[in-house]
């Protein structure tokens, strides 16, 4: 299991170039990434400081020589609204991969009922609900073992201890946040 942190403290920051924990970065958070520390790229929409779609590509274009530690950079979502997320999200795909990051699409409730487009998604995240995680997301994670993304790995985040239990044997790429 891996568990991506913030690098708020001397102590977090150890941990990190020790293996031991993994970093969670952002453009407006004012951390600098450590050397050879695997980490991931949040937009910052969940709080609301995503910079914009050209701030963020620079941003990532900036630590370019991150990148080859990079698990994911996450493409803008709509907190709540899958349909909304998709839309918002297709553009920055293709920027995003171009740059050297794996692409992170966060799924919002409603996203089992949807098409998505598999093939330009390098990672899941499973957002939204915990209503959602627990029953229509855990099925789109089980029917994805078998369809349409089972070269994608899945991140889940704010698990009930239950469904990490359910959801741990499904998959290699499984990991929490």
């Amino acid at each position: 299991m891996r568990y991506l942190a913030n690098p708020s403290t001397a102590a977090v920051h150890e941990a990190m170039r020790q293996g031991l924990l993994e970093m969670m970065a952002s453009p407006t958070q004012g951390n600098t990434l450590i050397e050879r520390v695997t980490w991931g790229a949040d937009n910052g929409c969940f709080t609301g400081t995503y910079p914009g779609d050209a701030a963020f590509v620079a941003w990532l274009t900036a630590r370019a020589h991150h990148a080859p530690h990079a698990l994911f950079a996450a493409v803008p979502d709509i907190v709540g609204h899958a349909a909304q997320t998709l839309v918002r999200s297709a553009p920055m795909l293709p920027p995003i991969r171009a740059a050297g990051y794996p692409a992170l699409l966060i799924a919002q409730d409603g996203l089992d009922d949807l098409t998505v487009p598999w093939t330009t998604v390098d990672v899941l995240f499973v957002g939204g609900s915990t209503p959602w995680k627990l029953g229509s997301a855990a099925e789109l994670v089980k029917l994805g073992e078998t369809r349409s993304f089972q070269s994608i790995c899945v991140i889940f985040s704010r698990l009930a201890g239950s469904l990490i239990h359910a959801l741990v044997g499904i998959r290699g790429g499984i990991g929490f946040v």
